[in-house]
């Protein structure tokens, strides 16, 4: 498929899906948002950052690359710890298997013309589905009040 991402600056930030990262992940970019986080991993891919609990630290490389609300957002969750970033290679699968998931829901795609499509297993079609379904599932209040 032609249209998958081959580097970060390539990635829609609508092909990021929550769902398909892990709870850190999750987190860090409910804090900053897709697009920053894209910025993260774009200047440290597989690192380990120091977020400083201030945004007024002069020595902060962050302040190069992120905006001031970003900044003071990160040091309020994460102040004083490190965070470790994802590899490129990571968020491009990421981005893959988000892409897959559309294909498959506007083309209703079943699982092996989507692995043909893809050039992916059929189990890892069955995998991202699965992710994808858990999550977008709604959740039920057992103690609903009914009028």
């Amino acid at each position: 498929m032609n249209n998958k991402p081959t580097s970060i600056s390539e990635v829609n930030p609508d092909d990021i899906h929550l769902e398909l990262m892990s709870y850190g992940l999750r987190d860090l970019v409910r804090v900053v948002g897709v697009t920053s986080f894209l910025t993260l991993v774009k200047h440290w891919p597989g690192q380990r950052i120091n977020i400083p609990q201030s945004r007024l630290t002069h020595l902060s490389k962050l302040r190069h690359v992120l905006t001031t609300d970003v900044l003071n957002a990160l040091a309020k969750a994460y102040g004083g710890t490190t965070i470790d970033l994802p590899t490129e290679d990571k968020v491009l699968l990421m981005a893959r298997d988000s892409i897959i998931v559309r294909t498959i829901n506007e083309q209703s795609l079943t699982n092996n013309d989507a692995a043909k499509l893809f050039g992916v297993s059929r189990r890892h079609i069955i995998r991202i589905r699965q992710k994808m379904s858990t999550v977008q599932r709604p959740a039920t209040d057992l103690f609903l009040s009914r009028g």
